[in-house]
């Protein structure tokens, strides 16, 4: 449908709505329709924008002359920052709740503030256009874009007003004039948020075809159009903004809170309170929201004035003013009820959060005050682990020695790729066992020696010569961090070098050049101190400036480290190592189109890397952002497969992305790294771990934060073994679902088209995902007999004969034959 309706010539302007079939009524209502060109702007445009930044300079010089005249001049940034971080986090939390409850009411209104119809008539237009799942189109934005937004304004409004109140001057001024510097910030920071919102509006609006009409906007306007009605979006916040809090703010004070018991009456005030601010702040804003809405989700631009002008032609001022307003009054009214009552609650939920910390802290203060041999714990724990890795891998030796392979596998492998594989196998396992005893060895020499308080000595050493004394601890660790990774490295090189040039050269695996590996290593060695050191200072002073509550502040700056990282690596990074080429036009570029466009995948572009240049094995990804992916290919991959089969190898890649795998797997370490850095605390001030592996400390200094932490993570090995062990059994439950997700497409109509010479059942995706998984296994001389504790434990994917064998039940539950 997409496509359809980008290319029918008699839809050419972009407010007509989804499956409107009667045409206007005249003349006069087709030339209203039709967009003239925009206007210059004239004198009093660019007067009037002037006088109202002048009237802002000299209300802003008013307060800050108060405050410079005032005998307090302080404020409490970092209480303020903490409030703030309360309450962003509160109204997001809440806010996830709401996306998720209220969706289908949201994407109704933003369907009449784009296309001006009634609420009983844009229910039925969305329900023909897509059933009860046209009502959640653009979910995915919603959750990351409301949430977000939500913390924004409620971060800006706890926030600012802790900030102002902790000033002995600003503290007296009236709680409306105090809500406009947290509208204004809100405002601010909405702007910023504008293409996540631009998206989630055009799939509301415009529904299937809203992802392709980004992607034309984007050819033909440039990335910057993912900002039309950015200053809207400003305006509206605002408007909206101040008139919630101000009326929440107001009635909070004049409504005197009721005990919790009973809770009846303490949720009604905050129900009564959050309707009535959604109500006040709705029937202001609502004009403002229907131009955004109208410019945000046009192809072609308009200017903010013409979007008024164009709705007023077609329903009046009326419609300015009231389109989607019941609606919008509606949902909002049920999401300030949720929203001020989810707030509070989840403010108190803070509030406790951050009590129960400190009795965690209470409960391992021993771990900072008792003596404790924390060198003897971290050696036996990671003997322990590498016994218990060594054990493994002695069971799953003898199954490198089976003459035959898996009787589901015989008619799949031959005799000779089988026999490659099996000593593969066992040339692998030999060379794991070897280089994790010599990694073993080498970690217990470095504790043992005392390699790393030598390290924080020498590395202080070489700072002291260029004026860098002790006051520096994150320069100082840096430096440490820095001789600590060569220290480590370097006597690995070998063991590298092996794998490298004997291992896989010996396999016929290896395409690497001597000059080729050093320029890698060293390049390697450049990029991770340019990302490594910034991100170790920034790790370290957040710590450093939020003392014990820095789990919060650390974790949102991980979070957004991460993310970034994800547009960055493949962009910027990844490009200083292998070359990335459009792929060609031709048979495998038309069905991975089909493909993606059949299941609505945002493809942007197709790549293929050239990691035949390394290596002989293959792979093939995707990555971006929600509204914008790219699929990469290796040259190997494709060389070895079928178009037909590498689509299907893509479209179980794809059901990652349908079910979401890689953000829940994101949300899952997120809870990791939570857990891990809230039991942080007490080591990060404990000097008996310190003076345990030798560093020079007592119970008066303070240990620097780096070194704690490195150590921190060696007394927990054994946890961490733990789990990587439940997340590679949820990344195996992932790879099922995935492949579920493929063989159910044929069902679906979506499988694509029949391969020439083939039979039916031979094309269908189940019969193409098999025989590509069992070439991809031939073609990498994969291990077809595997230990089950073995998998288990290491594996984060199902061996080939569990995938096989669950594909055919599968199969069989949807009435196919069990043959591949």
């Amino acid at each position: 449908m997409a496509g359809g309706d980008l290319e029918n010539p008699q839809r050419t302007d972009e407010r007509t709505p989804l499956l409107q079939s009667e045409p206007a009524a005249n003349e006069h209502e087709q030339a209203a329709l039709i967009e003239p060109e925009p206007k210059p702007r004239t004198k009093s445009w660019y007067a009037w924008r002037i006088f109202l930044a002048l009237l802002g300079v000299l209300v802003l010089g008013v307060f800050i002359k108060g405050w410079i005249d005032a005998d307090d001049v302080e404020f409490d940034l970092k209480g303020a920052l903490k409030r703030a971080l309360g309450g962003g986090l509160s109204g997001a939390a809440a806010m996830v709740l709401q996306v998720l409850t209220l969706m289908p009411l949201r994407t109704i209104m933003n369907y009449q503030y784009r296309h001006g119809t009634s609420f009983t008539a844009a229910t039925g237009t969305l329900y023909r256009d897509g059933g009860i799942g046209r009502y959640h189109q653009g979910l995915g934005p919603a959750l990351f874009q409301g949430p977000v937004s939500r913390f924004g304004d409620t971060a800006a409004n706890a926030g600012i007003l802790a900030l102002l109140q902790s000033n002995s001057y600003l503290n007296k001024l009236p709680t409306p004039i105090k809500t406009i510097f947290a509208s204004a910030c809100a405002a601010a920071f909405r702007m910023i948020l504008t293409p996540i919102d631009t998206l989630k509006t055009t799939l509301q609006a415009q529904g299937a075809r809203g992802t392709a009409l980004l992607r034309q906007r984007i050819k033909t306007n440039g990335i910057g159009s993912l900002w039309w009605g950015a200053f809207a979006t400003a305006a509206a916040t605002f408007v909206g903004h101040y008139p919630w809090f101000a009326t929440y703010n107001y009635l909070s004070d004049v409504l005197t809170e009721p005990p919790k018991h009973p809770l009846f009456w303490w949720l009604l005030r905050l129900a009564f309170i959050g309707f009535c601010a959604s109500i006040v702040s709705d029937s202001i804003s609502n004009s403002l929201r229907v131009v955004k809405t109208y410019r945000q989700v046009n192809d072609t631009q308009v200017s903010y004035s013409e979007a008024a002008r164009l709705v007023v032609l077609q329903d009046g001022i009326a419609g300015l003013f009231g389109r989607g307003l019941k609606t919008r009054i509606l949902a909002n009214g049920l999401q300030g009820l949720l929203f001020s009552i989810l707030w509070k609650l989840f403010l108190d939920l803070w509030d406790k959060k951050m009590a129960l910390q400190a009795g965690v802290e209470n409960q391992l203060g021993f771990i900072s005050t008792e003596f404790i041999n924390w060198q003897g714990y971290v050696l036996a724990f990671s003997w322990g682990v590498w016994a218990f890795e060594t054990y493994l891998t002695y069971r799953q030796f003898p199954n490198y020695s089976r003459p035959h392979p898996p009787t589901a596998l015989k008619s799949h492998f031959t005799d000779e790729v089988f026999n490659k594989s099996q000593r593969y196998g066992k040339d692998k396992a030999r060379f794991s066992l070897v280089s994790k005893l010599y990694s073993q060895l080498l970690e217990t020499g470095m504790i043992t020696l005392g390699a790393f308080p030598w390290a924080w000595k020498v590395s202080g050493s070489l700072l002291a010569r260029f004026g860098y004394g002790p006051e520096y601890e994150i320069t100082h660790s840096i430096a440490f961090g820095t001789v600590l990774f060569y220290l480590t490295t370097i006597p690995n090189l070998p063991l590298s070098i092996y794998s490298t040039f004997v291992l896989e050269e010996k396999h016929g695996f290896n395409k690497m050049t001597p000059q080729l590996f050093v320029a890698d290593t060293l390049k390697g060695w450049v990029v991770g101190f340019a990302i490594g050191a910034p991100f170790m200072a920034a790790f370290l002073k957040i710590v450093d400036w939020a003392g014990q509550s820095f789990v919060p502040w650390l974790m949102t700056f991980m979070i957004t480290f991460q993310l970034a990282m994800v547009v960055l690596y493949p962009t910027v990074i990844q490009p200083l190592f292998n070359k990335l080429s459009p792929l060609e036009t031709g048979l495998l570029r038309t069905r991975i189109e089909g493909l993606a466009s059949r299941l609505s995948f945002p493809l942007t572009d197709l790549y293929v890397i050239d990691g035949s240049k390394r290596s002989a094995h293959s792979n093939a990804y995707f990555y971006g952002l929600p509204w914008s992916k790219h699929i990469v290919l290796f040259d190997t991959l494709i060389k070895k497969s079928e178009p037909a089969e590498l689509e299907a190898v893509l479209a179980h890649e794809l059901g990652h992305w349908k079910y979401s795998h890689p953000m829940k797997l994101m949300l899952v370490s997120q809870i990791h790294l939570l857990a891990l850095f809230s039991v942080f605390p007490p080591f990060m001030r404990s000097w008996p771990l310190l003076a345990s592996f030798g560093f020079p400390i007592g119970p008066e200094s303070r240990p620097p934060v780096l070194v704690t932490f490195l150590l921190y993570q060696m007394v927990i090995t054994p946890i961490e073994s733990i789990v990587g062990f439940l997340i590679n059994a949820l990344s195996r439950r992932f790879e099922y679902q995935a492949d579920q997700f493929a063989c159910e497409l044929d069902a679906q109509g979506l499988g694509g088209e029949k391969e020439p010479g083939k039979t039916e059942e031979e094309s269908t995706m189940r019969a193409r995902l098999g025989r590509a998984l069992v070439a991809l296994h031939a073609e990498n001389l994969s291990t077809v007999w595997v230990d089950w504790m073995y998998s288990a434990y290491h594996h984060s994917h199902p061996t080939l004969t569990e995938r096989l064998r669950a594909m055919e039940v599968f199969a069989n539950q949807n009435g196919r034959p069990k043959t591949l």
